[in-house]
């Protein structure tokens, strides 16, 4: 039986003029002038016989048979597009762009990237800079890591590394001021914090502080400066094990505490759920997923 489907040049301008609610900004998007807009809706409004705008000086409005229409062809556009992305992808990566924080990238990404090219040699790897939540939505990497959980709308989120905090500072700071022995005695150090006091008072918190950190100390954006900070004896610094156990057994830098409060944080994986799950890409996730569980 054939199917009886209006003109698909008409749906298509519909379904933009109806998205974005101007035959403005639906001919902008399609690259067609307002007028050529305003002659393809007219020309399904025709063949179906009935309004499907309500026509104001600014806006349209969709009527309520309009509005059932824009649902199917909302639909269906969206998988024609999710088809049509899954039949053009490779199966095999041939780049993969990872998106990635400083921090995280120099401590525990870059260690491993020789196995990686080992396990897949195939792979070009391209790392980008993306260390907040909202960067990625501006970013074109396949994959992220992250620190988190945080709100990450649309993604697949695969935990890759546990971590806790660890209290650190550098042996001659050690040597002159002591190992802390409870919460209060941390004032005792000039304390250094890693975008707001939030993880400290935390942490001095679960240790039994009885007031929070609200003044003094060093602010940085920056973990890596955090850490060269504290190796350079300016204070002591709260860090995260496993990616700091390279300082604290080399003696760079001297645990103040083996106190280990739980922490519900850690690093991601996250990947755009409209991104087709081809046999290689979930390979990269089991592996990123097996090198944080063998810490």
């Amino acid at each position: 039986m054939r199917r009886k489907i209006p003109n698909l040049h008409a749906l298509r301008a519909f379904e933009a003029a109806a998205r974005l609610g101007s035959f403005k900004q639906a001919s902008q998007e399609l690259l067609v002038t307002p007028t050529a807009i305003s002659h393809h809706i007219r020309r399904l409004e025709d063949s179906l016989g009935l309004p499907l705008f309500i026509r104001g000086t600014r806006k349209v409005e969709l009527t309520e048979r309009g509005e059932k229409l824009m649902q199917t062809c909302g639909q269906a556009f969206d998988m024609i597009h999710k088809t049509a992305s899954e039949i053009t992808q490779k199966d095999d990566l041939s780049v993969l762009t990872i998106g990635v924080g400083p921090s995280f990238a120099s401590r525990w990404l870059t260690p491993r990237l020789s196995q990686f090219w080992l396990d897949f040699p195939n792979v070009e790897l391209r790392l980008t800079r993306v260390s907040a939540g909202d960067e990625i939505a501006q970013s074109d990497a396949d994959i992220f890591l992250m620190w988190g959980p945080q709100d990450w709308p649309d993604m697949k989120i695969y935990p890759i590394l546990p971590v806790h905090a660890v209290p650190v500072a550098s042996p001659d700071l050690v040597e002159k001021l002591g190992i802390p022995q409870t919460a209060e005695e941390f004032s005792n150090y000039n304390l250094l914090f890693h975008r707001n006091r939030n993880e400290w008072n935390l942490w001095l918190k679960s240790l039994g502080a009885d007031a929070p950190v609200t003044s003094g100390g060093i602010i940085m954006d920056d973990e890596n400066v955090l850490l060269r900070s504290a190796t350079e004896s300016q204070g002591a610094a709260l860090s995260w094990s496993p990616l700091i156990d390279r300082e604290i057994e080399s003696g760079a830098l001297i645990a103040l505490s083996s106190h280990r409060a739980s922490h519900t944080r850690g690093y991601y994986l996250l990947i755009n759920e409209s991104t087709p799950a081809t046999p290689q890409l979930t390979e990269v996730v089991d592996w990123f997923r097996q090198q944080g569980s063998g810490e």
